[in-house]
């Protein structure tokens, strides 16, 4: 498994090949679910050294007790690894699906395990995104702006490995492998763009004054 992992980094193509034609889904689940546990670690670690609850929520009018409630689950230990190794598979195995999905509508071949199994190595980047992470949030402030502007190339580089496991795993063009995956992408940030204006013009008009 660690030859694959490497070679995701080194040598993409011919590994995501080989991985797709071998079906190696079970592997990418546990490659996924090790990251997303290893994530979740690096969370729950960050979130004990934040301040328990904000003093303006102490504050607040509506069920203070209910809220600092809410506030401790979403910040405990336990909720921050569940979230994050389901979320984590969630997202890997939906995501897989839309590409195979959109993958036949373009012609390509191949089988759905053999693409999770690329998709799951395509994650490899990861292991080098997740310790610098852990080390870049123990300098405060500029460390969170580093550590901003690296997880924005993670996401690059993980985002072409993606591209490169739906082309060699489903045998597609380099452009309907590119449309494959950046379509779902696309109609993700347009559904909460949408849902964010709708929230913002309900705001605005429960604000506005009644005439």
């Amino acid at each position: 498994m660690w030859e694959y992992i490497t070679g995701a980094l080194a040598a993409p193509v011919r590994t995501f090949r080989e991985t797709g034609q071998r079906e190696l889904w079970r592997q990418g689940l546990l490659l996924v679910g090790g990251l997303a546990l290893l994530r979740g670690l690096v969370s729950a670690a960050a979130a004990q050294e934040a301040a328990p609850l904000p003093p303006g929520l102490e504050m607040a009018p509506v069920l203070p007790g209910h809220l600092e409630g809410v506030f401790n689950l979403l910040h405990s230990p336990r909720f921050l690894l569940a979230s994050s190794l389901l979320g984590g598979i969630l997202l890997w195995f939906l995501g897989g699906v839309a590409f195979f999905a959109l993958g036949k509508i373009f012609k390509g071949r191949g089988s759905l395990g053999g693409l999770l199994g690329a998709l799951g190595f395509a994650e490899a980047p990861q292991f080098i995104e997740i310790p610098l992470a852990a080390v870049l949030s123990l300098l405060g402030l500029p460390g969170g702006i580093l550590s901003g502007l690296a997880r924005f190339g993670f996401r690059i580089w993980i985002l072409v490995l993606d591209v490169l496991a739906v082309r060699e795993s489903l045998a597609l063009g380099t452009g309907a492998a590119v449309a494959a995956v950046l379509i779902p992408i696309a109609l993700i940030l347009l559904f909460f763009l949408l849902i964010g204006i709708i929230l913002t013009l309900s705001a605005m008009f429960a604000a506005a004054p009644s005439l």
